[in-house]
């Protein structure tokens, strides 16, 4: 880290302590009390683990938000001072255990996850997969006793559910034996050895758990030679959650040291279980206390729309769930440059800034003002809960206001802002706010989650035994989008988990390339408004910018339109032309009808400069009208049959229109009474020499008309050689 401010030790005994639980958490020496918590590298998750600490050492209750909002030593010591001072002294007290045995209700979390079981029985949704690559000669009894050691540990994980008398009820089972499978794949070719062994590591992750029957866990272990494998330990989000998946592949590490050593696996039990912790919470938050906190965020979502609506790739279904795809990429080092200079500034976390990129790319994909984007946030604010395993978890709201087209500085201090209120409020569960929202919410509060992730799929050891993370698809996607932005060593990754039945890789795969520009352009003016910030590179813009629009087209002068038309008639008389749900027409029979409707035409006055307009649907009849027109020499001006009749009265008088085509069914639309296929408006002599005094210098194929308020616009004349244009390009 570099220093940002000359030393400025502890002053005060609350100084000193609030300094020691800094260090300890953040792994750095504190030199300075009044640097904020966000330069010493603190972000939420650190921020739970002072809160948890100062906890047991501080007589006051203390949330995340207050430790960002008195973001330094000196500001968080003096509010503890003051609470102290001002008779708020309240140390809290530990989670205890709890008296007894036997079945108890879920904890708030698990209450939506069991739901969703009920009504979506055997799907891998709420699985969460730990998987690695081992290169290495792996011991495969030791890999399974160091695992067996870690569900013997934590109750969490010899936890079952079923109902009692129609209430979901969870049990610890005293001892419970993990499923464990092994293959071993190193006879089998090369070339298709990898994509066996990633296909029985997804079957494991995706197999569906029976919830009354504990452990909700599996592993799985498939040797790719002698020198590698895939490690697979799977658990049923009920009974954990992703700090969770930390606690047990850090306790699986060391169990597997003592087992390869010799030594029986020895994995120390957490200080409260998951039945600990749900009985203290039924305890301690009040149904009151939940009402009070939906009544808060019905007021936070107030006027804001349930999902944002993503331009998509195919068709929307009425399915909540769809198939999951993934996609990832690494951040440029301007973009990650610019998320923690914005942070450092703004005195707030890179989780701030990343948020307030994602929800500036939200906004400008879906043109939507208001963006409400959902975040998981780990309750874990008491020390005794770090190492549980447990299913803790919280997804919070936040709201994104960009509708004024504010600044990104700004949108980052408004962020700010939200998240500290929405931690504060985090133990609701979701399906409670559903049912508070009503129909305002679909069925679902949001339909994309964004997350930070630190450290996620590091390489780390079994032993002398290597383990680098490996991803796993699951079968469903959860959310329409899901972006968790992994950090590792300084850089940043971009990871997004999305329906493949809504959005193709390629549109997921630009779309975390313009997150990096755009972090990387607000990084070099934060003070700029959301619209003015650059998505596209400089690949992609040349691509829209330049190539897109190098139409040029050499071709014949004195070429028309219909004369292409007839040449191609000439070349291939029985290629279809056109056709539409009901008919089709060869080039033959087009002009055969084209050149019957143009004599007519000039029989009706039809010349050059004269207007007819083409009442018609999207159909054969409507092209034949067209190129029949051109052929008598007029200029089309094209009508639209789902207009009001008055406007279309309207557009014809003001277009100067002298002939209407229109087929049988719309033939009395314009003008009543009118029983030919071709209507006439009566034309002033004066009229007729104006138009006779243009012809030569007027010669247009078609005549265009633009919305304007009332329709109120004057057509616009399209030439040939524009028109030539536009064909030769297509």
């Amino acid at each position: 880290l570099e220093p940002v401010h000359a030393a400025l030790p502890p002053r005060t005994p609350t100084e000193q302590l609030v300094a020691d639980v800094w260090a300890e958490v953040l792994g750095v020496p504190i030199t300075n009390v009044e640097v904020p918590f966000t330069a010493y590298g603190g972000h939420s998750l650190l921020a739970m683990r002072v809160v948890s600490r100062l906890a047991q050492r501080a007589p006051v209750r203390l949330t995340i938000g207050a430790v960002f909002a008195a973001h330094t030593v000196a500001a968080l010591a003096a509010l503890i001072d003051a609470r102290a001072a001002g008779g708020g002294a309240e140390r809290l007290t530990p989670v205890p255990r709890r008296q007894g045995t036997g079945p108890l209700p879920l904890a708030r979390a698990q209450e939506p996850i069991w739901l969703f079981e009920q009504m979506n029985p055997g799907t891998s949704t709420y699985h969460i997969p730990l998987v690695r690559r081992l290169r290495g000669r792996a011991d495969a009894s030791a890999l399974r006793r160091a695992l067996d050691a870690v569900v013997e540990a934590h109750p969490a994980l010899r936890t079952s559910f079923t109902e009692r008398e129609g209430v979901p009820v969870q049990e610890v089972q005293p001892h419970a034996t993990l499923p464990w499978q092994e293959h071993d794949l190193r006879s089998r070719p090369a070339a298709t050895r990898e994509r066996e062994g990633i296909g029985l590591i997804r079957e494991a992750a995706n197999a569906p758990f029976e919830l009354a029957l504990a452990p909700l866990a599996r592993g799985c272990l498939v040797h790719l030679a002698d020198d590698e494998a895939l490690v697979a330990f799977v658990v049923h989000h009920l009974v954990a959650d992703g700090a969770s998946v930390g606690v047990i592949f850090a306790d699986w590490q060391r169990a597997y040291a003592d087992a390869v050593a010799g030594r029986i696996p020895a994995v120390p039990a957490p200080e409260v279980g998951l039945d600990d912790y749900a009985a203290w919470e039924r305890a301690t938050v009040t149904e009151a206390d939940v009402d009070a906190a939906v009544a808060h965020w019905r007021t936070v979502l107030q006027g804001a729309r349930a999902g944002i609506e993503l331009p998509t790739d195919h068709p929307r279904t009425a399915a909540r769930w769809g198939p999951a795809a993934r996609a990832a990429a690494p951040l440029p080092a301007a973009a990650t440059d610019a998320v923690r200079a914005i942070a450092r500034a703004a005195e707030t976390t890179p989780f701030v800034v990343l948020l307030a990129g994602f929800a500036t790319l939200l906004h400008r994909y879906a043109g939507q003002e208001t963006l409400v984007i959902g975040s998981p946030v780990a309750r874990r604010e008491r020390a005794e809960l770090e190492r549980l395993v447990g299913c803790l978890v919280s997804t919070v709201l936040l709201r994104a206001e960009c509708g004024d087209d504010p600044s990104f500085a700004t949108l980052v201090a408004r962020l700010r802002a939200a998240s500290a209120d929405a931690f504060a409020n985090a133990f609701v569960p979701a399906d409670r706010l559903v049912r508070a929202m009503g129909d305002d919410t679909r069925g679902a509060l949001f339909d994309v989650l964004f997350t930070l992730q630190d450290d996620a799929g590091r390489a780390t050891v079994f032993g002398d035994v290597a383990a680098a993370g490996l991803p796993t698809e699951m079968g469903v996607a959860k959310f329409d989008l899901s972006l968790t932005i992994a950090t590792r060593e300084g850089a940043m990754r971009a990871i997004a988990e999305y329906r493949g039945d809504l959005f193709s890789a390629a549109t997921i795969e630009r779309m975390l390339a313009h997150l990096g520009t755009l972090l990387a352009a607000a990084g070099a003016d934060p003070g700029a408004p959301l619209s003015r910030l650059a998505m596209l590179g400089d690949a992609e813009r040349r691509l829209v910018v330049r190539d897109w629009n190098a139409t040029a087209r050499d071709y014949p002068p004195g070429e028309t339109l219909v004369s292409l038309l007839e040449a191609q008639a000439a070349a291939t008389p029985g290629a279809i032309a056109v056709a539409d749900e009901r008919r089709t027409m060869t080039y033959a029979r087009l002009h055969a009808a084209a050149d019957a409707l143009a004599r007519r035409l000039r029989t009706a006055g039809v010349r050059p400069g004269v207007r007819v307009g083409v009442l018609a649907e999207r159909s054969v009849e409507l092209v034949v009208a067209l190129v029949a027109t051109l052929k008598a020499g007029g200029a089309y001006v094209p009508f639209d049959p789902e207009y009001p009749r008055d406007r279309l009265v309207f557009m014809r008088e003001d277009a100067d229109v002298a002939v209407m085509l229109a087929p049988d069914a719309l033939r009395d639309v314009v003008d009543p009474g009118r029983a030919t296929a071709i209507a006439r408006t009566k034309r002033s002599a004066a009229r007729r020499n104006r138009r006779g005094e243009r012809r030569a210098a007027s010669r247009r194929e078609y005549a265009s008309r633009r919305g304007a308020p009332q329709g109120r616009r004057r057509a616009r004349r399209v030439a040939p050689r524009a028109r030539r244009t536009r064909i030769a390009a297509s």
